[in-house]
């Protein structure tokens, strides 16, 4: 989920997304964040290895992370921070996120 595309660091086009998984049917866990290269936006498919597995560049995650795990992710290859993930708490139906350099730069 929370998708965003960007350019990789050789103009190659990347997605952006936070994996996450729904529980109670309203609240949902994120698994960290994952840039994975685009096959094609003409016919829009994700590049995949011979094996069929994701061509995944960037896996980030937050281990001093509450339950929930951490929000949204976003890149631009020509900023010096790398991929930025968004730590967030959640507790009694507040939300608190703080924005993190990871200087990971698919």
């Amino acid at each position: 989920s929370q998708i965003d595309f960007a350019k990789g660091k050789n103009g190659e086009i990347l997605l952006i997304t936070s994996p996450d998984e729904h529980v109670n049917g309203t609240d949902f866990i994120h698994y960290g964040c994952r840039a994975v290269e685009v096959g094609s936006l003409d016919t829009p498919y994700l590049a995949t290895h011979e094996n069929g597995a994701l061509k995944v560049r960037a896996w980030i995650d937050a281990t001093d992370q509450g339950k929930q795990g951490p929000g949204a992710c976003a890149y631009e290859r020509s900023a010096q921070n790398g991929i930025i993930i968004t730590k967030r708490e959640i507790e009694k139906g507040k939300v608190w996120t703080t924005l993190h350099s990871t200087n990971v730069k698919p």
